[in-house]
């Protein structure tokens, strides 16, 4: 579906006077595609299903019409229920609505539910009398099952990266969620992909849902340079480092496809002299805030991490995406490049997989798969050149001697 062409051209055409003036004071000037073509439908009501690039604006095309379509005759009653796949996600989700509802400056309240947290805290704000629930599906459910979370006047639910709800095994809990909202309950599912599980759940619960794609490439993005580094096996490490000393990065994520690769990269990185910080699905819930807390406030440099950073996460002055190894499959890269090139990020932005020769098919999947095509570069004597003939000169040479491993931060 495409509504570009019938698109307003300001946030007037669709929202209230206090949004309206929110997003400018945010300097939000315009809408993006997603922005244009989802929020119409869900001011209409009707369920959809919205994809689109990472970092396009599919947060506020979910946002913006949930505030808009509260009732202000059950403003005791949580009437909008926000789901997302990971703690890190709600947490960010919900700093979205604070700020949102504090620019307005109006009598609503929305609440976080998330796992790993305190759930008396927890408790004890709802008994605020929310308007909007922000959570992860587990906690959510836990939640009503205590009887302190009613979904009797819940008029929209969202489920923001649908295809990680899913895949992390949490469709029966999404199920049971729809189940206990209103029969008329609007449902909408956003991602930057939808596989073929995630549009048969949505057909399976949802009445007509209408399909919004938002036909733009993560390759297209402005300001986005997509690079693919041939090095030898043995060299990973001192490439990173020499890729975040040469382009003097202040902020960058390395993403590892295994859980036990976090603490080696990051313990070696350390070892170099860079502040860093690593974290995996299995990372306790304090460690895993404290280093987002940490990265987000320039403390830690680079951030080691599994997919738990590749969905949904916005990092406003991250410059570099790091592959330690060539992901798994395009879906896969084009979340974890996603991480940068976002929506009104400016400068030169980086997405760099580091590749062996034996490697070399899987990237050209993943090429052709998502349209995008690499910057081949290698290395020759410490610096970077363009192509992969002389790849070999990287492996010629001993890694320097690291200095002796000093006090290593837990991963």
């Amino acid at each position: 579906m495409d509504r570009s062409k019938e698109a307003p051209a300001s946030w007037a055409d669709w929202l209230n006077e206090g949004l309206t003036e929110a997003l400018l004071q945010m300097k939000l000037t315009e809408p993006t595609p997603i922005q244009q073509e989802l929020i119409p439908v869900l001011l209409t009501g009707g369920d959809a299903v919205g994809r689109s690039t990472t970092g396009s604006g599919k947060t506020l095309a979910y946002l913006l019409p949930a505030l808009q379509r509260l009732d202000p005759e059950q403003m005791k009653q949580v009437q909008v229920v926000i789901l997302t796949p990971s703690r890190e996600l709600a947490v960010q989700v919900h700093e979205v609505v604070k700020r949102l509802l504090q620019l307005q400056a109006v009598e609503l309240n929305s609440v976080l539910l998330v796992g790993g947290a305190d759930i008396k805290r927890q408790l004890e704000q709802l008994r605020t009398h929310p308007q909007l629930v922000v959570g992860t599906p587990g906690r959510v459910l836990e939640c009503i099952n205590l009887r302190k979370l009613s979904m009797h006047h819940v008029r929209l639910l969202v489920v923001d990266e649908v295809d990680q709800v899913l895949s992390s095994g949490s469709a029966d809990d999404v199920r049971q969620l729809i189940k206990k909202a209103l029969r008329d309950c609007q449902l909408t599912f956003v991602s930057a992909t939808v596989s073929a599980e995630a549009r048969a759940f949505a057909e399976s619960v949802m009445k007509n849902p209408i399909f919004v794609e938002v036909a733009q490439i993560a390759g297209n993005t402005a300001g986005l340079v997509h690079i693919s580094l041939l090095i030898k096996e043995q060299n990973r490490i001192d490439t990173i480092r020499m890729l975040l000393r040469n382009d003097r990065v202040k902020s960058a994520l390395i993403f590892v496809n295994h859980s036990n690769q976090v603490s080696f990269v990051a313990g070696e990185l350390h070892d170099r002299g860079f502040a860093v910080d690593g974290i995996h699905g299995e990372s306790s819930k304090l460690n895993r805030t404290q280093a987002m807390k940490r990265f987000r406030d320039g403390e830690s440099q680079v951030l080691v991490c599994t997919d738990l950073a590749a969905r949904g996460l916005d990092f406003p002055f991250l410059s570099h995406v790091i592959h330690y190894g060539v992901p798994l499959d395009a879906d896969q890269y084009l979340h974890r490049a996603g991480r940068v090139g976002r929506i009104g990020q400016t400068g030169t932005c980086k997405s760099v997989v580091l590749i062996t020769p034996k490697e070399l098919s899987a990237l050209s999947r993943i090429e052709k798969e998502t349209a995008i095509q690499f910057e081949r570069q290698s290395i020759e004597n410490g610096r970077l050149v363009s192509g992969v003939a002389k790849a070999s000169a990287n492996s010629g040479k001993k890694p320097p001697e690291r200095p002796k491993a000093g006090a290593r931060r837990k991963y």
